[in-house]
């Protein structure tokens, strides 16, 4: 699964588009803030900063806006990070289906930004994303940290 694209402009980073991209100072200033403890970091430039990075021994990928605020994290979860009523949601609605993957996208609450997951922009707030797989059929879905299932899209 693609990591999510966070939709904004360029402002205050270099133009440049390419899979190793240089931060500014100021962003980068800003990520040893919100995570001293990196490890591994490796920048990116898209339609956002992306920076994945080893924090605490997990790897996650932060983004950050046009402003050089955190919008949010994702990392991979094992699917029984997913609350106990979405999975049983998901068995019941989704029967054949099997959760290849699931993204936990932790928002940064004091940051408006929406996410872009798959070119759909979703509400800024914390969600689950698994990646179901029914033969050549790929769906996904979001389920908040209450258990609330809602279809996503379809893979591309």
């Amino acid at each position: 699964m693609a990591n999510p694209v966070v939709t904004g402009n360029d402002h205050g980073v270099k133009k440049k588009k390419e899979s190793r991209w240089e931060p500014n100072a100021a962003i980068e200033f800003q990520f040893s803030k919100d995570f001293p403890k990196a490890k591994s970091v490796n920048w990116t430039y898209h339609e956002f900063v992306e920076v994945t990075f080893l924090d605490k021994g997990v790897a996650k990928t932060a983004y950050y806006d046009e402003n050089d605020n955190l919008v949010g994290t994702t990392t991979d979860v094992d699917v029984s990070a997913l609350p106990e009523k979405g999975r049983d949601h998901i068995n019941k609605e989704y029967p054949g289906y099997s959760v290849e993957k699931v993204v936990f996208f932790d928002d940064n609450e004091a940051n408006d930004t929406d996410m872009s997951l798959f070119d759909q922009s979703f509400e800024d707030e914390d969600n689950y994303f698994p990646l179901l797989v029914k033969g050549s059929k790929e769906i996904i879905l979001k389920v908040s940290p209450e258990g609330d299932v809602s279809f996503f899209g379809n893979f591309k």
